[in-house]
């Protein structure tokens, strides 16, 4: 965030062509950051800190348009061997910061009581202790960007904070409710030819991989790429939100339908790779009862033609 002089002279248009000046050139780097996450340099903690966000306002904020975010492979083996690990009943779990934003934004926290024991690094906890006081101590008024080549300003009103507050509590709320916080002890003990990567990861990625090291544990993490440092690094398993999802339904834990409305929402999020089924369809499909009768729209229904247009087409997208 940085400060911008306006200028007051009476023409709206020269007076924020300095603004709009450093809007499009903000703008033209976070556009290169993201095109180097695409080409799969970076894990979300690294893009995050090049974006000059937190892990949190990174995952929920994710462009719909561009790169996807990349939270799995996709392939059938990935899947088994994640519903592998999750039928352990004695297994040990680390989540981290931005994957429990994932599943307060899409309203599926409860999945975490499907797992033995949920774990959270100190680090983690402080990470959303300080978004939560950053949310309360923000006073601005709006968001300046690009869109087009055109400034566009969105009004930030007080409906826009008190939500942005409430979320930030829920993150909290679902770490005290699901998991235990656990301090990472040990040093990390790491093959020679991977001693670097703790130089290239960001705190609270390397304090999951201690902790998750020490407690021989699992890692729960939205971010593919640094599921699959760990676990070609450090020898760390991982699953990502959509395969607890999955396992969720599979055990009765969730109703199908919530299962589906999640699964649609990580699609709509411009997630990849994500594995839609018929039943997902099926949801989607709007139901018409007599006209005599009030109903509640599926939230879906207004984007249904281009979602299912995407689902055919998108390679993202796995349809068994």
């Amino acid at each position: 965030m940085s400060q911008v002089i306006l200028a007051r002279g009476g023409d709206a248009e020269k007076d924020l062509a300095f603004m709009k000046a450093e809007v499009l050139r903000t703008s033209s780097i976070s556009k290169e950051i993201f095109e180097h996450y695409a080409k799969g340099h970076l894990t979300l903690g690294m893009f995050s800190k090049l974006q000059g966000r937190t892990p949190v306002d990174a995952a929920i904020g994710w462009p719909f348009e561009g790169p996807p975010l990349f939270i799995a492979n996709g392939t059938a083996e990935e899947r088994t061997r994640a519903f592998e690990l999750m039928r352990r009943t004695d297994a040990v779990y680390v989540i981290d910061s931005l994957t429990i934003a994932e599943l307060v934004n899409f309203g599926i926290t409860e999945t975490l009581a499907g797992l033995p024991r949920v774990l959270v690094s100190p680090v983690t906890k402080a990470l959303l202790e300080e978004q939560l006081r950053a949310a309360e101590g923000d006073r601005s008024i709006a968001t300046t960007m690009e869109v087009d080549g055109q400034l566009a300003i969105v009004e930030h009103n007080a409906q826009y904070h008190q939500k942005r507050v409430a979320l930030c509590r829920e993150l909290l709320a679902c770490v005290e409710t699901y998991c235990q916080v656990q301090p990472a002890y040990g040093e990390l003990d790491l093959p020679v030819e991977h001693a670097a990567l703790v130089d290239v990861l960001e705190d609270e990625e390397i304090e999951v991989l201690i902790l998750a090291k020490s407690q021989d544990a699992t890692v729960l993490s939205l971010d593919g790429r640094y599921r699959a440092l760990l676990e070609s690094c450090a020898n760390v398993p991982g699953i990502w939100p959509q395969a607890l999802l999955m396992h969720c339904g599979q055990q009765g834990l969730l109703e199908p339908s919530a299962v589906s409305k999640a699964t649609i929402q990580q699609f709509l999020n411009n997630r990849t790779f994500v594995q839609v089924n018929s039943g997902d369809l099926v949801w989607m499909v709007p139901i018409r009862p007599p006209d005599s009768l009030c109903v509640v729209r599926n939230p879906c229904e207004r984007l249904r033609p281009k979602l299912l247009h995407s689902l055919v087409g998108k390679g993202g997208t796995d349809l068994p």
